[in-house]
């Protein structure tokens, strides 16, 4: 243990995951709330990605809109 820098305890802990899940890996030791967490975590990384996307799209609107409102306003002239 003294070689991997691992404690007994969490040696204990990592065969006890091992024994009742059947793995070592981390995302099959995971409670239900841990996986809603981190799903939960990555839907809001979506919408603020998407709502971010969103703003860009407003800006560049406003922008077309506003300039197709002063070649309307040079045409009348």
């Amino acid at each position: 243990m003294r070689e991997y820098e691992l404690t007994s305890s969490a040696l204990d802990r990592r065969m006890k995951q091992a024994q009742t899940t059947g793995s070592f890996k981390e995302k099959d030791n995971r409670s239900a709330e841990e996986n809603e967490l981190i799903t939960l975590r990555k839907e809001i990384q979506q919408l603020k990605m998407e709502n971010d996307i969103l703003k860009q799209a407003a800006l560049i609107m406003d922008l077309f809109t506003y300039t197709i409102a002063q070649f309307c306003t040079l045409i009348a002239l």
